[in-house]
Protein backbone atom coordinates (compact mmCIF):
# COMPACT_ATOMS: atom_id res chain seq x y z
CA UNK A 1 0.00 0.00 0.00
CA UNK A 2 1.43 3.51 -1.30
CA UNK A 3 0.30 6.76 0.12
CA UNK A 4 1.73 9.40 -1.86
CA UNK A 5 2.67 12.66 -0.51
CA UNK A 6 5.59 14.47 1.87
CA UNK A 7 5.03 13.47 5.27
CA UNK A 8 7.98 14.74 6.66
CA UNK A 9 6.73 16.99 9.33
CA UNK A 10 2.73 16.02 8.78
CA UNK A 11 0.76 13.21 8.67
CA UNK A 12 -1.84 12.48 5.93
CA UNK A 13 -5.45 13.54 7.29
CA UNK A 14 -6.68 11.00 9.89
CA UNK A 15 -9.62 10.01 7.07
CA UNK A 16 -6.93 8.86 4.72
CA UNK A 17 -5.05 7.03 7.58
CA UNK A 18 -8.32 4.97 8.47
CA UNK A 19 -8.67 4.47 4.68
CA UNK A 20 -5.16 2.61 4.82
CA UNK A 21 -6.40 0.60 7.83
CA UNK A 22 -9.83 -0.62 6.47
CA UNK A 23 -8.20 -1.24 3.22
CA UNK A 24 -5.91 -3.55 5.04
CA UNK A 25 -8.81 -4.92 7.14
CA UNK A 26 -11.12 -5.71 4.06
CA UNK A 27 -7.78 -7.43 2.43
CA UNK A 28 -7.67 -9.47 4.83
CA UNK A 29 -11.42 -10.60 5.24
CA UNK A 30 -11.62 -10.96 1.68
CA UNK A 31 -8.37 -13.12 1.45
CA UNK A 32 -6.10 -10.66 -0.48
CA UNK A 33 -4.08 -10.16 2.42
CA UNK A 34 -2.95 -12.33 4.73
CA UNK A 35 -3.82 -12.55 8.23
CA UNK A 36 -0.19 -12.62 9.33
CA UNK A 37 0.94 -9.99 6.76
CA UNK A 38 4.16 -7.74 7.37
CA UNK A 39 3.19 -3.90 7.63
CA UNK A 40 6.76 -2.07 6.77
CA UNK A 41 7.99 1.75 5.45
CA UNK A 42 9.91 2.21 2.24
CA UNK A 43 12.84 3.04 4.31
CA UNK A 44 12.48 -0.48 5.78
CA UNK A 45 13.49 -1.92 1.94
CA UNK A 46 15.71 0.58 0.57
CA UNK A 47 17.83 3.91 1.11
CA UNK A 48 14.71 6.39 1.10
CA UNK A 49 12.87 8.88 3.75
CA UNK A 50 9.73 7.89 2.83
CA UNK A 51 7.41 7.34 3.55
CA UNK A 52 8.60 10.59 6.04
CA UNK A 53 9.50 10.94 9.85
CA UNK A 54 5.92 11.69 11.09
CA UNK A 55 4.01 9.12 8.83
CA UNK A 56 7.08 6.75 9.51
CA UNK A 57 6.38 7.14 13.39
CA UNK A 58 3.06 6.64 12.84
CA UNK A 59 2.60 3.17 11.24
CA UNK A 60 5.30 1.72 13.13
CA UNK A 61 2.49 1.98 15.77
CA UNK A 62 -0.22 -0.25 13.80
CA UNK A 63 -0.56 -3.89 14.33
CA UNK A 64 1.17 -5.89 12.10
CA UNK A 65 4.18 -3.76 12.29
CA UNK A 66 7.75 -5.34 11.56
CA UNK A 67 11.06 -3.26 11.00
CA UNK A 68 13.50 -4.86 8.50
CA UNK A 69 11.99 -7.82 7.06
CA UNK A 70 13.74 -9.59 4.46
CA UNK A 71 10.26 -11.01 3.04
CA UNK A 72 8.73 -8.80 0.06
CA UNK A 73 5.59 -8.92 -0.73
CA UNK A 74 3.66 -8.98 -4.14
CA UNK A 75 0.62 -7.23 -5.00
CA UNK A 76 -2.20 -9.22 -7.05
CA UNK A 77 -4.23 -6.88 -7.67
CA UNK A 78 -3.54 -2.84 -7.60
CA UNK A 79 -6.50 0.11 -7.79
CA UNK A 80 -5.99 3.99 -6.77
CA UNK A 81 -7.71 6.20 -4.67
CA UNK A 82 -6.98 9.56 -4.61
CA UNK A 83 -8.04 11.99 -2.23
CA UNK A 84 -8.11 16.07 -3.12
CA UNK A 85 -7.77 18.45 -0.34
CA UNK A 86 -10.10 21.25 -0.23
CA UNK A 87 -7.15 23.25 2.53
CA UNK A 88 -3.70 23.78 1.72
CA UNK A 89 -2.24 20.62 1.95
CA UNK A 90 -1.04 18.74 -1.31
CA UNK A 91 -3.14 15.81 -2.60
CA UNK A 92 -2.80 12.79 -1.93
CA UNK A 93 -2.59 8.97 -3.72
CA UNK A 94 -3.08 5.62 -2.11
CA UNK A 95 -2.12 2.48 -4.12
CA UNK A 96 -2.46 -1.05 -3.36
Amino acid sequence: ISVTGDYTSILPRAALLELVKSIIKCGVAQGYIRSDYILRGHRDLDSTACPGNAFYAEIQQWPNYQPNSTTRSVDRRSFTVVEDFQDDAPPASFQI
